[in-house]
């Protein structure tokens, strides 16, 4: 890992909870739905084609499951509607 690059958090799941992903996430993806459902805030930020789309509905999906709200703000609406 380069001196640039940040390590993701570890996946937790509070006891009782499981962690719904219906799309497809790798390890980075699923540390962030995890960390959304575990209550944190924060963005989330990456280049064009890195799976932002799935990561977010996975992220939705995962909260809403467990009784959370999301929000979910975007510059561009068509972000939104995909």
């Amino acid at each position: 890992m380069s001196s640039g690059e940040r390590t993701p958090p570890a996946l937790y799941s509070p006891p009782g909870q499981e962690l719904f992903a219906p799309l497809e996430a790798d390890t980075t993806q699923l540390a962030a739905i995890a960390a959304a459902g575990t209550g944190n805030s924060f963005v989330l930020e990456g280049a064009a084609g890195t799976g932002k789309t799935h990561t977010l509905a996975n992220l939705a999906v995962n909260c809403a499951s467990n009784g959370k709200t999301v929000l979910i703000v975007s510059e561009h609406v068509a972000s939104l509607e995909s």
